[in-house]
């Protein structure tokens, strides 16, 4: 995810500069938030993740990454649309680079091929700048320091996967739904430590 996450995140910096500069500054000065690069190369992992799915018997990820090229390939107009995954679940024949080595597609996929208009140009670096959009707003929701980012991450995973679930069914074709999306329908998971804190047995 590392290079994939410097493009990912020099594209964000050049299309939302303000609220790049605004986050880099808060951190560097006042050690407010997160670290700019660490949170980007975090997030990108996160959509890998939903992206190319770990095999279901050995758990490991995927490594065959065709359907990430194909969804950068929109950015240079070299993509063309798949039909994917029916949104009523049923197969329909996607593209094979849309597939990984065992032949699965990722609802994700299916969803971010299915975009038109502006998003479609550049539909994984756009859900990039979404999934950040809605990680500033969980951070400021639930007034979180440095050492909760793990917690904040697994919520906003949540809400991508809310988000994927919402448009599967009822079908947009439009990343709007997810810039708008209400990020107090994610639990944030709970403190370990309080949870240590707070067991039967903990300060024995």
């Amino acid at each position: 995810s590392g290079l994939l996450g410097l493009h990912l995140l020099e594209y964000y910096a050049r299309t939302e500069s303000a609220m790049a500069v605004s986050l880099v500054e808060a951190y560097r000065e006042r050690k407010l938030g997160y670290p700019f690069a660490a949170a980007g190369i975090n997030l990108t992992q996160l959509l890998v993740s939903l992206l190319l799915p770990p095999h279901p018997k050995t758990k490991s990820p995927t490594k065959v990454v065709s359907p990430l090229k194909h969804l950068l390939a929109a950015s240079h107009g070299s993509a063309h649309s798949s039909s994917g995954e029916s949104m009523n679940g049923s197969v329909a024949q996607p593209d094979s680079d849309l597939r990984t080595t065992d032949g699965r597609v990722a609802r994700l996929v299916v969803v971010l091929t299915r975009l038109t208009g502006k998003d479609a140009e550049h539909p994984l670096e756009e859900t990039f700048c979404c999934t950040f959009g809605l990680l500033e707003q969980l951070w400021v929701m639930h007034d979180a320091d440095y050492m909760g980012f793990n917690r904040v991450l697994a919520a906003l995973k949540e809400c991508v996967t809310l988000w994927v679930d919402d448009e599967w069914r009822h079908p947009t074709a439009s990343l709007e739904a997810l810039r708008a999306f209400k990020v107090a329908r994610a639990q944030l998971p709970p403190d370990p430590l309080k949870v240590w804190a707070t067991s039967p047995g903990a300060h024995d």
